[in-house]
């Protein structure tokens, strides 16, 4: 039977695309916490990732040097069609016998569970096979879905070329002298869909995808990868009996049974008349495998619901705690929902083996969650930093220790940079997540653009109030602890409590909290009274002679009256001797919730009630001036 005989014609048959593709927390813990959340912080950028899988690769070539393994391959794509082909059934080919001993020898060994060292030799085959991948034009599928879909796509390609190359005897592939002299930039397998195109160095995209490849390196092309899931089963109808000459058996041991590359030694030791019924395939996927993922992923659900109700106990319980705490809570609270995420992802993929829709949906719904979860973390990470920086305490422990705790200088700004910079992050890793599902930028632009024109017309005022919020911070001209009056008239007054992104909160003099939006602060006439620059009372008044005899009742007299008047802090009176006589000189400060001009007033209320004691009349304090 050839390859022409099975209606596998791009033409005649248009391919389907189908992707095998105790509440109660000590306080060290806080800081714990905090500094786990900001290595989960970390590594959604990529780079734990990176350093691991670099870290992974040399230990494994090591490894397998230390082992006297002849196959060490420094690069599996080549210059020609011949080298490519050569180097990825050697490298696969490897994997397979690694696989096949592995579980030859596991079986023969005692116990339920593989040895570490058949691990060992799985975890080598693992390895020989994502090298494998990497003479494969992985650039059409999005980067998270890679890592499984090219291991699947790789196997089912393996056994199509053994399968193609079996019927072409005495077919010749191109080396690189033939590729120099007839300047080959792709080459097909006769009647088979199956090509190699060159790569150029305009193509950022596939060297993106191949971090082996480099200009001139031959490659199986992307169009190849599509046809070959329904190649595949055309070939291989029967995957329960698969061809072994061509390593088919070896994708349906992958697509069909759990534990990863290894499967499990429990299911293997089981007669054949019990694994059959256990292999019968619905929805694309084996009886086995749904009744291994279907109860793990609701018990996962059931430890989501249950966290989120924690959090929620949580919330409730320190609601009143104004310092850092609560957003510390929160963005702790996350590391396990993201850890849960995590592991749902690795069982459902990594060892339940999903391929095809069902492995792109779950890493869709793994993406997107973890990416929804990443973001809301770095902005409740960088709120609660913001919290820490704006709080003022003497020692760490005073930061949770405290219910409503002391506020630096400036807090409603250093709040309001944290805030934004924890949106800005957030936004960074939405896009990220919108990258590593395959959106380019071109797509997420266009996706984002109907949306933000939505919400800017809907959220106008929104937008207005943050801007007059950064104007607010930017100019200066309030801040935290000051006394203003708000309006033309001064109608409202009090005491500036914080400068958020949206309002600020002023305390009124009679206790309560008002909320004004920073647009109608940045439109209003905005009175600071802190920045009143002349409070200080000084007077010195002299004394006649008569007076001296009846200076200590005088003075106590003076004191009297300084304590009368609460609006006068620090009032002190003292004798002064000079080369004029003596005097009676009196100090304070005025409050600061006084304007200018209710300053001067208080002044000249006290000097005309000290005139008129130092003349002999009475020492009581006239009717109180209105504020």
């Amino acid at each position: 039977m050839i390859r022409q005989q099975t209606a596998r014609r791009c033409s005649d048959h248009p391919p389907t695309v189908t992707s095998p593709l105790r509440p109660r927390l000590f306080r060290w813990r806080h800081w714990l916490a905090l500094l786990l959340s900001c290595l989960v912080a970390v590594s959604g950028s990529g780079l734990t990732s990176t350093l691991t899988l670099a870290l992974n690769a040399r230990a494994a070539t090591a490894e397998r040097q230390s082992n006297g393994d002849p196959l060490v391959l420094r690069k599996v794509p080549g210059h020609s069609p011949q080298t490519t082909v050569a180097n990825f059934l050697a490298l696969t080919g490897n994997a397979e016998n690694l696989i096949r001993r592995a579980i030859d020898q596991g079986l023969a060994e005692p116990g339920l569970l593989f040895s570490p060292a058949i691990y060992d030799q799985a975890e080598r085959a693992g390895a020989d096979m994502r090298r494998a991948t990497q003479a494969m034009d992985l650039s059409q599928i999005p980067v998270s879905l890679r890592p499984m879909s090219g291991v699947g796509t790789m196997l089912m390609l393996r056994s199509l070329l053994l399968y193609d190359l079996h019927q072409h005897p005495n077919l010749k592939i191109p080396d690189i002298q033939e590729v120099q002299a007839r300047q080959l930039q792709s080459w097909t397998i006769p009647d088979t869909p199956i090509s190699l195109h060159r790569i150029s160095g305009n193509d950022k995209t596939i060297r993106q995808a191949c971090s082996q490849c480099s200009n001139g390196d031959f490659l199986f092309s992307a169009d190849t990868l599509i046809q070959v899931p329904n190649d595949f089963e055309t070939i291989f109808e029967d995957r329960q009996k698969p061809d072994r000459r061509f390593g088919a058996d070896l994708y349906t041991m992958w697509a069909l049974l759990p534990g990863g590359i290894l499967p499990p030694k429990p299911f293997l030791l089981l007669p054949p008349s019990l694994r059959r019924p256990l292999l019968t395939v619905h929805a694309g996927q084996s009886l086995l495998q749904w009744l291994l993922l279907i109860p793990v992923t609701l018990v996962g659900v059931a430890a989501m619901i249950w966290w989120l109700w924690r959090i929620r106990q949580w919330q409730k319980q320190h609601q009143s705690n104004g310092g850092p705490l609560p957003h510390l809570l929160e963005t702790a609270a996350i590391v396990p929902l993201l850890a849960l995420v995590w592991a749902w992802e690795w069982f459902a993929i990594d060892w339940v083996n999903l391929f095809g829709e069902r492995q792109e949906a779950v890493l869709i719904v793994s993406n997107l969650s973890q990416g929804i979860l990443k973001a809301l973390m770095v902005y409740l990470l960088a709120e609660t930093l913001g919290q820490l920086i704006s709080v003022r305490s003497t020692s760490l422990l005073g930061l949770f220790r405290t219910a409503q705790p002391e506020r630096r200088q400036g807090s409603g700004q250093i709040l309001t940079i944290a805030r934004c910079f924890g949106l800005l992050g957030a936004i960074i890793i939405a896009i990220q997540t919108g990258r590593d599902l395959g959106l380019t930028s071109v797509t997420l632009l266009a996706l984002s653009s109907v949306p933000a024109l939505a919400i800017s017309l809907g959220t106008q005022q929104l937008i207005r109030d943050i801007a007059d919020g950064f104007s607010l911070l930017l100019d200066g001209q309030i801040k935290a602890n000051d006394r203003c009056s708000i309006g033309k008239d001064s109608e409202i007054k009090g005491t500036i409590l914080s400068l958020g992104m949206r309002s600020v909160r002023l305390q009124k003099d009679d206790g309560s909290i008002l909320t004004i939006p920073n647009s109608e602060v940045a439109s209003a006439v905005v009175v600071n009274h802190t920045s009143v620059t002349d409070r200080q009372c000084k007077l010195t008044l002299a004394l006649e002679p008569e007076q001296r005899s009846d200076l200590p009742q005088l003075l106590e007299q003076t004191r009297a009256v300084l304590r009368s008047m609460p609006q006068l802090k620090g009032g002190k009176a003292t004798v002064r001797s000079g080369d004029q006589g003596m005097a009676v000189v009196v100090s304070g400060d005025w409050k600061e919730e006084l304007t200018a001009p209710e300053c001067k007033a208080r002044q000249e209320q006290l000097l005309l009630q000290l005139v008129a004691l130092m003349d002999g009349g009475s020492s009581a304090a006239p009717p109180a001036m209105a504020d």
